[in-house]
């Protein structure tokens, strides 16, 4: 019998990789393939979905077909029979991002199940729960852990909550080694005093990823002692949906410029806000009027914001004042060498009869160019239209070139690009989408 030829190692991760997103291939590799079978396995399982009928995901969960055995069943089965693909899930992800349909409460099967389930993931790193649109409670979830114990759930790195409701406040202590924390459209227990909450408990996770769209009395809170989270080492902050005022914002800068968060100041390179207003003072929440001095984020890569509220015609006061607060609020960006991408959504396009309208005010594009090009010329600089789904269009060329004919010396530039983007319910992709 002739010997099969030996594929080098480097051209055989080549190949795997590029079977990732082909979950097909991977299942029939994995049962056919005796020489390449258990990496395909391996492969097919790092990325599971534990989602029914309906789910658009590639992961090894949607896969299989037997949509009359739920999920979570078949997971577990999977898992009893064949228990060496335990050790292959890195990544778990819970129900759909846009699931509007779900029940509202977690069936006792699919806890029980669930409950089983992750004893045998012990290389579980990555946890994303999407609730239905009604949302879980956080007791429905099983991963009431007491705090100290050595647990599975304490080795995860990476945590997604969507649609949660009542998570208790110190939730995050179960997850000791968590690196990455992104909460969206979750309630707490106790929100309504988070505000009087005493600095008492000594921070136990120090997160590098922050991403945030939940109430807003949370977002200050986890920025406190009291959370018993370090940002000391936090090297991305998004901050997304439901901000119309700068009061928050104001909080996080005045948190993030003190003086014991210096360490800070040269480990931030992603910064995302999802809105900027004129400043605010708000006596309750104790958050003074001040002023953001962005320069100092010497670290800073990427920075995104927001600003079509504060641009908007609908907004009372000078819109000539307006305007000049929002170039000062940045002009510290200049001064971060390190600064590759600035990204600025300044217009809200609604669609009416299939014909534009946006409550910008086209007077501000002159003064916002002229600020733009004072950048440094390796500066990659896009301007997002932002269009509601629901307007979706097949005329986005059109919509395209009237918005870049306001901005005509950028236009020229090739470091310079304006496109629309389409807003969801969600504001962060799931782990399956990046």
């Amino acid at each position: 019998m002739e010997s099969s030829p030996t594929i080098p190692a480097e051209i055989l991760d080549i190949i795997l990789i590029s079977l990732r997103e082909d979950r097909h291939t991977l299942a029939v590799a994995s049962t056919v393939c005796r020489r390449f079978g258990h990496l395909c396995q391996k492969l097919l399982f790092s990325r599971y979905r534990l989602a029914d009928r309906g789910t658009r995901s590639s992961a090894a969960g949607d896969i299989q077909g037997h949509y009359h055995v739920p999920a979570h069943r078949r997971l577990l089965k999977t898992l009893e029979s064949s228990p060496h693909l335990g050790p292959y899930v890195m990544s778990l992800s819970i129900g759909k991002i846009f699931d509007s349909q779900g029940r509202a409460i977690m069936s006792h099967d699919f806890r029980r199940a669930l409950a089983l389930t992750y004893p045998r993931l012990p290389n579980l790193r990555r946890l994303e729960i999407n609730a239905p649109k009604r949302g879980y409670d956080w007791d429905d979830l099983p991963l009431r852990v007491p705090v100290g114990q050595t647990n599975l759930v304490s080795a995860i790195t990476h945590l997604t909550l969507r649609n949660i409701h009542d998570v208790p406040i110190g939730f995050s202590k179960i997850f000791p080694g968590l690196e990455e924390l992104c909460l969206e459209q979750v309630s707490f227990v106790g929100n309504e005093w988070v505000m009087d909450i005493q600095d008492q408990v000594e921070p136990t996770i120090s997160l590098m990823h922050l991403r945030l769209a939940i109430d807003h009395l949370f977002v200050p809170w986890i920025f406190s002692v009291s959370s018993g989270i370090s940002v000391q080492n936090l090297e991305e902050l998004s901050i997304r949906n439901n901000f119309q005022s700068s009061i928050v914002l104001n909080f996080i800068f005045v948190q993030i410029m003190q003086e014991k968060n210096k360490s800070l100041w040269g480990t931030l390179e992603s910064l995302e806000l999802s809105d900027v207003g004129l400043g605010q003072s708000h006596p309750q929440m104790n958050v003074p009027e001040t002023e953001v001095d962005l320069s100092k984020l010497t670290k800073l890569r990427n920075f995104r914001i927001n600003a079509s509220r504060l641009l908007s015609d609908t907004i009372p006061g000078s819109a000539e004042r307006r305007i000049q607060w929002l170039t000062g609020w940045l002009e510290g960006l200049k001064a971060c060498k390190h600064l590759q991408y600035f990204v600025c959504c300044f217009a809200e396009l609604e669609l009416m009869e299939d014909r534009p309208y946006t409550i910008f005010k086209t007077d501000h594009a002159p003064v916002l160019e002229e600020f733009l090009l004072e950048f440094q010329e390796s500066l990659q600089i896009c301007i997002k239209i932002s269009v509601p789904e629901r307007h979706k269009t097949h005329r986005e060329n059109v919509f395209i070139e009237k918005y870049a004919d306001m901005f005509p010396r950028l236009r020229l530039l090739d470091r310079f690009e304006i496109n629309i983007c389409y807003s969801t319910d969600f504001a962060f992709p799931s782990y399956y989408e990046t």
